[in-house]
C-alpha cells in the first residue's frame, strides 16, 4: 500500500506533465531540479504506480499517468481557486497588494504610494514592474494596469482613464538641431526606441510609420528610454505624465492623437471578493481621476 499522497507532489506532476522536463518545471515552479524529481518519486511511491517513462528529450506520461493528469489537473484549479479567495474570508483591508504595470505607469504609481498608504494604511503595497502578460490566476500579481485588454474571461476590466503621448527631447539636444519641432525631425534627427522584441509598442509603432529606418538608441525598458533622451541621445515618443516630471526635457510636438490611448486596470474575478483588493480598485480609480489633466499632457 502506498503513503499518504502529498498535495505539493500533485502540483509538481501536472508541471512535468505539461513542460516535459524537471528542469522546465523546476524554473516555473521555482525549485530545484532535484526536488522537482523527488516529489515525482514520492507520489509515485504513494500510489505504487509508475507516472512517467523517461525519454532522452525528456518526460512522458505513462498509462497511470495519463489517467491521473485530468484528476490532477482538477485538483490544481480548485487549489487556485481556494488561493485567490482565501482572503476573501476575512473582511479586514489588511494584507498585501501586488500591482504589476509597465515601467513608466510604474514610476507614476510609485510617486502616489504615499497618498495610496495614507488611504489605505494597513494594506503592504507591491509595485511589480512588467510589460508582458502576468498570471492572475496564479495570484502572480493582484491587479493589473495595461494599455490593451487581454483575451481572458476570467479577467474582470475597468477603465481608469487615458494616457497621452508626444515627441520629447533634451534642452540641448532641441537647441542643436532646431529641426526637431519641425516633421524633418524624422529624417535629421537621431532616435531613441524599442527594441525588436518590444516593436508591437503603440508608440514605436507610430515611430516607425513616420521613419524609414529603425532608432539609432534602443532598448527594451521604458526607464532607460527616458534616460536616454534625457542624456541627449535623441528625441523619442514619451507618455506626457512621465517626461513632464523629467528635468531637462522639453516637448517638440502637440499631443499626438493616435496615441491617446486607453489605461485599464484588470482583476480576476475570484478576486473581487476580497476586500483589501476592492478597496485598493476604488482608490485607484480616483487617484487616477486626480491626476486626469496630467495624464492627458494639459
Amino acid at each position: 500500500m502506498g503513503s499518504v499522497m502529498n498535495w505539493d507532489d500533485v502540483r509538481v506532476f501536472c508541471a512535468v506533465a505539461r513542460l516535459g522536463t524537471l528542469s522546465a518545471a523546476a524554473r516555473e515552479l521555482k525549485l530545484s531540479q532535484p526536488t522537482v524529481g523527488r516529489r515525482i518519486q514520492s507520489l509515485e511511491e504513494s500510489l505504487s504506480a509508475r507516472l512517467f517513462d523517461k525519454r532522452p528529450d525528456g518526460f512522458v506520461l505513462a498509462p497511470a499517468g495519463i489517467e491521473l493528469l485530468p484528476l490532477a489537473e482538477q485538483m490544481t484549479r480548485s487549489a487556485d481557486v481556494i488561493q485567490r479567495r482565501r482572503d476573501s474570508f476575512s473582511e479586514e483591508l489588511t494584507g498585501t497588494l501586488r500591482i504589476s504595470t509597465p515601467e513608466q505607469m510604474a514610476m507614476f504609481l510609485t510617486e502616489q504610494l504615499p497618498d495610496l498608504r495614507a488611504a489605505l494604511p494597513e494594506i503592504e503595497w507591491e509595485v511589480a514592474v512588467s510589460h508582458v502578460q502576468v498570471n492572475l490566476t496564479r495570484r502572480e500579481a493582484d491587479l493589473l494596469i495595461r494599455e490593451c485588454l487581454p483575451e481572458n474571461s476570467s479577467l474582470i476590466s475597468r477603465k481608469l482613464g487615458r494616457v497621452a503621448y508626444a515627441v520629447y527631447g533634451a534642452h540641448d539636444y532641441v537647441e542643436r538641431f532646431p529641426q526637431s519641432r519641425t516633421d524633418a525631425r524624422f529624417d535629421l534627427c537621431d532616435w531613441v526606441g524599442y527594441d525588436e522584441a518590444h516593436a508591437h509598442f503603440g508608440s514605436q509603432k507610430w515611430l516607425d510609420k513616420h521613419r524609414d529606418r529603425t532608432p539609432e538608441t534602443r532598448t527594451n525598458n521604458g526607464l532607460v528610454l527616458v534616460e536616454a533622451v534625457r542624456r541627449g541621445c535623441g528625441l523619442a515618443v514619451l507618455p506626457c505624465y512621465a517626461a513632464e516630471t523629467v528635468t531637462g526635457l522639453q516637448r517638440v510636438s502637440p499631443v499626438i492623437p493616435e496615441l491617446v490611448v486607453d489605461q485599464w486596470l484588470l482583476v480576476h474575478r475570484d478576486l473581487l471578493r476580497t476586500p483589501r483588493v476592492r478597496a485598493a480598485i476604488d482608490v485607484i480609480v480616483e487617484l487616477f481621476k486626480r491626476h486626469e489633466r496630467r495624464l492627458l499632457g494639459s
